[in-house]
């Protein structure tokens, strides 16, 4: 405080023992708490809501959904309207492995696309203005930009995942990310991207006396299967199920191989010499019973736990035992039960009526397997901008 009469003192003196930066995040606006003329990037302890973006997105409407005390909330947003709804860590949690943040391009050399190739993708057609271009920036990179500390910086892993494409197959607790780092392709053909599933396969074979026209081509279909996605797909395990007609004795309808059903012992050599053994058998009656041996067996198998789980049955009575085919499953723990009514229902029939060659069941398995790969959902879509 300066004496009355003075408008100028040598000395500068106030209570504060360490001033802060003046440097506010460009998404919050939330202070900078490092010292004043500190080293390095900015940085704060907590991030406040994102007063200072704006939501832009691929459509005019949408939404999406957040975890809030343990409850998924689904949220309906326009793009233009403020972000203020989350903070800078909610947000960029919320997007999670290869999201992006929008940043309007500064053209030719300034385009941050040609700067950083792998970090960053130009990009146009997003919603409130249509006609902007803009840089579309891996998480960390752009937080680097900006000479910010990432808000999940201390998150073990975060950043790391951050840089990795979004792009995935499966579903839920079985979903599989491509490995391979962001913006490598915007392709949606598993081909173009590094995606492993673990799968237990089960081939359901009839081996009836009503099998004796097809039995050689089905077992030549599977055999050429084993072999051509034992390089392809290593991370693959197969089992086969066989069930024959009833003689009148005590003999087991139903063969297994590996025998103990457990899938982690499957051994390509000993798979293709049970199949080269079995052939139709019969009791000279027909019975439309077995097929039910073979569906108890097939649930007191031993899977893999977070193997992707696959069974083919291969059958001409389709029209008979349709009801009993099994399907493809996607529980982690539950292991695929006999579909009777008394058990799960069946969810998708895969019943190889006409027995396919090896090249056509192989088409159906990778398929099956991969589908067509998606896009974590709002990773890109849903972006924010910093306003001017």
């Amino acid at each position: 405080m300066l004496p009355p009469g003075q408008e100028t003192h040598e000395v500068h003196c106030c209570d504060v023992q360490i001033h802060t930066c003046t440097t506010t995040c460009p998404d919050c606006g939330v202070y900078c708490s490092l010292p004043y003329s500190h080293s390095g990037p900015h940085s704060a302890q907590t991030h406040l809501s994102k007063t200072r973006c704006i939501t832009w997105a691929a459509t005019p409407y949408f939404t999406y959904v957040t975890q809030e005390d343990s409850l998924d909330i689904t949220r309906e947003l326009t793009a233009g309207n403020s972000s203020k709804a989350e903070t800078c860590e909610i947000c960029c949690s919320r997007k999670g492995r290869g999201h992006a943040h929008p940043v309007l391009c500064g053209g030719r050399s300034n385009c941050l696309a040609t700067l950083f190739p792998q970090s960053a993708v130009h990009s146009s057609g997003f919603y409130p203005d249509i006609s902007a271009n803009l840089d579309l920036v891996e998480c960390s990179k752009y937080w680097e930009i900006e000479n910010w500390k990432s808000p999940l910086a201390a998150v073990p892993n975060a950043l790391g995942l951050f840089r990795l494409c979004p792009y995935y197959c499966g579903a839920g607790l079985l979903k599989s990310y491509c490995s391979w780092p962001i913006f490598h392709s915007n392709s949606t053909r598993p081909g173009d991207h590094s995606i492993t599933l673990d799968a237990d396969i089960v081939f359901l074979l009839d081996r009836t006396i009503s099998m004796i026209s097809a039995i050689k081509s089905v077992k030549h279909a599977i055999e050429a299967t084993l072999r051509q996605l034992r390089t392809s797909h290593p991370a693959l395990t197969f089992t086969i199920i066989a069930y024959k007609d009833h003689r009148g004795d005590s003999a087991s309808v139903v063969e297994l191989c590996p025998s103990t059903g457990t899938t982690s012992e499957y051994d390509i050599n000993k798979s293709v010499a049970f199949l080269r053994g079995l052939a139709v058998q019969s009791g000279g009656r027909e019975q439309r019973g077995e097929v039910t041996h073979a569906i108890y067996a097939l649930s007191r198998m031993k899977w893999r736990e977070t193997a992707y789980r696959l069974v083919y049955y291969f059958t001409i009575q389709g029209d008979i035992d349709a009801k009993y085919c099994v399907c493809v499953g996607t529980s982690k723990t539950a292991a695929i039960r006999p579909l009777l009514d008394e058990y799960t229902k069946v969810n998708k029939v895969d019943i190889a009526a006409k027995p396919a060659n090896a090249p056509e069941l192989v088409e159906r398995i990778i398929k099956d397997l991969y589908g067509n790969a998606q896009r974590n959902e709002f990773t890109l879509e849903l972006a924010d901008k910093v306003k001017n």
